[in-house]
């Protein structure tokens, strides 16, 4: 398969239109390009966090990334920290590693306290699957119902899915 069929397949895992409409377009287009410079490699190996992975592996798992993996990894890459001296070989670690880390990732996210605004909402990234909310406190006026059950929701998020939760 030539280069233009397989970005045109890569933008469509992807949904590379709604993603350049959520995040910047140099960040959508950058990954999309590594990608496809990785699963067009005639290389016999991809060196990935500091291994040398045969390259029809990595195409393997590049081909399963969709929206969700990219925008794991492009919110993963805004939080860290630490000063990367080669942003390529982070960049196809991550996205390497993106199908096998997100839902560790997002779980861990939301296995704390979550304090809401003012105006009672809150707004978090998380993996498809069902989450327990448990109200442990509310300001005033507003009270917090005496039984455990009634403070309690169960959702249920598939990919793509935005809940509101109200009380």
């Amino acid at each position: 398969m030539d280069r233009y069929e397989r970005r045109k397949d890569l933008k469509a895992n992807i949904d590379y239109e709604r993603l350049r409409k959520e995040y910047p377009y140099d960040d959508i287009d950058d990954l999309l390009e590594l990608m496809l410079d990785t699963v067009c490699s005639t290389a016999p190996a991809i060196r990935i966090g500091g291994s040398d992975i045969p390259t029809e592996a990595v195409r393997d798992r590049f081909l399963q990334l969709d929206s969700e993996h990219i925008q794991y990894v492009i919110d993963a890459l805004k939080q860290t920290t630490t000063k990367t001296n080669d942003i390529r070989a982070y960049l196809l670690t991550a996205l390497y590693n993106a199908p096998v880390t997100i839902g560790s990732y997002y779980s861990a996210a939301v296995r704390h306290d979550v304090t809401t605004g003012a105006d009672g909402a809150v707004s978090l990234r998380v993996a498809p699957g069902s989450y327990k909310i448990t109200e442990k406190s509310v300001p005033a006026p507003y009270y917090l119902p005496s039984r455990n059950a009634d403070r309690e929701q169960t959702i249920s998020l598939n990919p793509g899915d935005e809940k509101t939760v109200k009380h």
